[in-house]
């Protein structure tokens, strides 16, 4: 990009200029002797963070200066020539003592450039091709001086690296850096610069750092780049390859400083230690970020190493940006708050993809985290956008205490828990899929593979689900309740589980397979609407779990040992329930109320179960029909204002043999095709009027359409008839005998 600048100059005479874009500033040689840099956009970054950083020492007036004053400092191999005598020259080493703008280019194999400026103004030093090394100290020392502005020269190459003969390892003494910055540093430009730092650090700063420019490559023994007070990194192209960690602002005296700020360039970093680490906040609004810390997910680390991919102490923040992380330790990691608000990670990590001690809040972005103990850990997570999939050796999503998930696309495959909460969870909407322990097709011991686990209460008010889980898909230890979503579930263990009161207002819930389909393990089960598919291996719906191994009236199966009392209700007060189950279809160790609703259960073919199992059933409205084994069958009971009847056949008729049922009319009553074998059906609906006789026939065919076996709108062909009855009382038993054929 280009545009035209018209500089006003202290002599009033017009200048027209052609500003050029570099990488990090726009910069221009005007016709007369002025060069101008412009930093862009260089606003308070750390305005927006989480505490109160001050703000950093930029000013546009840094990257200004008249190119006619520029002093010469020529590097000679052993010698340095200049053409100021505010520079002293000793030998190899070449000390500024006063502000202005110094160009360096040329050799220095081994010596120093020092700045000491005793006017305490801007001191610039132009990088031109500048190769310096130091056996002793730090090639380029800022001892003392306003600030420095290092400009890296289009175009250019320059080098600088150090070393220490007496040291065989990193070290505290200043300075430890092959560039050392006592005062504030920026370095800028479009040339290139290589920095071996081979006693300690690469750059260091203990005041300010800001890097807006230039291709930067940095092979330092511990550090790669640190700024004490802040680091602020802009339109850089930088590579670290450190012991320790690669960017790094560590002021832990001051909550106003210590805080890393990047706001666009390409950052590729290899550490030792953490990639990016700052002692209060990390704030990212882009960039194109590759890190690689402490060997990767796959190589351990001793407790006492920090080997992240991102840390900050305060806050982390995330606008924007393309991140691959590959860490160690975590890969997103805040003693404090995290928020990400866009950008794309891929994370691989030896511990946890993302982390926070406080508050976790994901606004947006596309999350990949392909490799991890836990996915997303922290004491609060709040989800409001944004894709995330996860791929995690222990809990997918985990909060110390809530979980709040108002939207997203969210697809997690969890050795343990998919999304877990130390109190509630709150899901309003989103597209998720879990799956745990590797589905439901792994044997589990000892471990609680859920899709979705809360300890106090878990609602949810809508979404689709797909959840593929060893233990409970979802689950509270609490209270749950179900107010809207689309859910299909597949479970080893139960579809959907409360210790407390479980209730559903709404939603489309299949449960494909389960162990039971819904259960509450010590209290009641509401259900006021929704549609309800369940199919399930035992229980279909289960009140008061505890007593699974009791049938009907709250005996054991063997007959002698009574079940524990207890107020257990299940309420059907609306929705559509359709139930195919093993065991009991319906089991309350308590009563059944329902009031509307229809409700299907296919049931059990063994007679050690009933398709209908409870203490007591009162039917008020609704459309109810069961249909199984006889042995334990039970309907409604005499409590109930609606009619019922409990239809036995002295035979079993086989799976898909029409009920069909008519009044003297010919009006048809019921009209079902079991999905199992059969001998008794339990039948309640608001057509069945007392003193009214019906017919029963079973087998034939019928034009209707069909829903879970159940027909409408159709033309039934008799096949049997099978008896007679009348409706005598709330409750009537039809049993097959010679006088009711």
């Amino acid at each position: 990009m280009s545009k035209r600048n018209i500089t006003v100059l202290p002599t009033c005479v017009f200048i027209l200029s052609l500003l050029l874009l570099c990488d990090n500033c726009l910069y221009s040689q005007t016709t007369g002797n002025e060069q101008v840099l412009d930093a862009g956009s260089s606003e308070d970054i750390a305005a927006d963070a989480l505490t109160e950083n001050s703000e950093n020492h930029e000013d546009p007036e840094d990257y200004i200066w008249d190119s006619s004053e520029i002093i010469q400092i020529v590097l000679n191999e052993n010698t340095i020539t200049t053409n100021s005598a505010g520079v002293i020259v000793d030998g190899s080493k070449a000390t500024i003592k006063s502000s202005g703008t110094y160009s360096i280019n040329g050799i220095l194999a081994d010596g120093q450039i020092i700045v000491d400026s005793e006017d305490k103004e801007i001191v610039r030093l132009i990088l031109n091709g500048a190769n310096i090394s130091c056996s002793s100290s730090a090639p380029v020392f800022i001892k003392d001086a306003k600030k420095t502005i290092v400009f890296l020269t289009e175009n250019t190459e320059n080098y600088v690296s150090d070393g220490r003969s007496d040291i065989d390892g990193p070290q505290a003494d200043e300075p430890n850096a092959a560039i050392f910055s006592k005062d504030n540093l920026t370095i800028c430009g479009d040339g290139s610069l290589t920095v071996d730092g081979n006693v300690n650090d690469g750059i260091a700063g203990k005041n300010g750092l800001i890097i807006t420019g230039g291709s930067i490559f940095i092979n330092a023994l511990d550090d790669g780049i640190r700024g004490k007070d802040y680091l602020i990194v802009r339109d850089v192209n930088i590579t670290v390859i450190s012991g320790g960690d690669g960017l790094k602002s560590d002021n832990d005296e001051d909550a106003a400083m210590g805080y890393i700020s990047i706001e666009t360039g390409i950052i590729d970093v290899n550490s030792g230690g953490d990639a990016i680490t700052a002692e209060t906040d990390v704030i990212i609004t882009d960039g194109q970020i590759t890190l690689y810390s402490g060997g990767g997910y796959n190589n351990s680390i001793d407790e006492s190493t920090s080997a992240k991919g991102i840390k900050a102490v305060v806050g982390l923040i995330i606008d924007g940006g393309s991140f691959i992380i590959d860490s160690a330790d975590d890969a997103i990691h805040s003693n404090g708050s995290l928020e990400i608000n866009g950008g794309t990670l891929v994370i691989s990590s030896g511990d946890d993809g993302i982390h926070a001690e406080t508050d976790l809040v994901v606004n947006g972005g596309d999350i990949s985290i392909t490799r991890c103990y836990e996915g997303i850990e922290s004491k609060v997570i709040t989800i409001n956008n944004g894709n995330i999939y996860i791929i995690s050796n222990d809990d997918g999503i985990n909060a110390e205490e809530s979980i709040y998930i108002e939207y997203g696309i969210i697809d997690i495959t969890a050795g343990e828990d998919a999304v877990t909460a130390g109190t509630d969870v709150m899901i309003a909407d989103g597209q998720i899929t879990l799956s745990t322990g590797s589905g439901r097709s792994r044997n589990f011991i000892g471990t609680s593979p859920k899709g979705i686990s809360a300890v106090a209460g878990l609602i949810i008010d809508g979404g689709n689900f797909i959840i593929d889980t060893v233990d409970d898909a979802v689950h509270s230890n609490g209270t749950l309740e179900i107010n809207g979503g689309t859910f299909v579930i597949s479970s080893r263990d139960d579809g959907i589980h409360a210790d407390a009161d479980l209730v559903v207002n709404g939603g489309d819930i299949s449960i494909i397979e389960s162990y039971e389909g819904m259960e509450s393990a010590d209290a009641d089960i509401t259900i006021n609407g929704g549609s309800i598919h369940i199919v399930s291996s035992d229980d279909g719906i289960n009140v008061a779990g505890g007593g699974d191994n009791f049938g009907m009236g709250g005996w054991n199966r063997g007959g002698n040992i009574p079940m524990p009392s207890g107020d257990y209700y299940l309420y059907i007060n609306g929705g559509y329930i359709a139930i195919n189950a093993v065991g009991d279809g319906i089991d309350s160790n308590g009563s059944i109320e329902m009031t509307d609703g229809v409700v299907i259960v296919n049931g059990p073919t063994s007679n050690m179960n009933g398709a209908l199992d409870h203490s007591s059933f009162k039917i008020t409205g609704g459309f109810l029909v069961a249909t199984g084994s006889s042995g334990m069958a039970q309907a409604p009971g005499t409590s109930s204002t609606q009619y019922s009847i409990l239809l036995t056949f002295n035979t079993t008729l086989s799976a898909g043999t029409l009920i069909y049922i008519q009044n003297r009319e010919s009006k048809e009553i019921l009209c079902f095709a079991p999905t199992k074998n059969y001998s008794s059906v339990a039948f309640s609906s608001q057509e069945l009027t007392m003193g009214s006789t019906y017919d029963v026939y079973y087998g034939g065919l019928s034009t209707g359409t069909v829903y879970d076996g159940l027909y409408e709108d159709g033309t039934y062909t008799p096949g049997t008839k099978y008896t007679s009855f009348t409706i005598s009382s709330i409750v009537t038993n039809v049993i097959d005998s010679p006088h009711n054929r």
